[in-house]
């Protein structure tokens, strides 16, 4: 993973996968955040409640 920044031209792989991104959705108000990973890729599903 070391050469994935050159090999694919992802300037910003470094911070994408030490960034907390659970984190900062939590903080902006979504719920049920789910984390899957498949190869390369992160994906993250989220709720946000409605505000009635």
């Amino acid at each position: 993973m070391n050469n994935f920044i050159a090999t694919f031209h992802e300037p910003y792989y470094r911070s994408y996968i030490t960034d907390n991104l659970v984190e900062r959705l939590e903080e902006s108000g979504f719920e049920q955040v789910e984390t899957e990973n498949y190869f390369v890729s992160k994906y993250l599903i989220a709720r946000k409640p409605e505000i009635i």
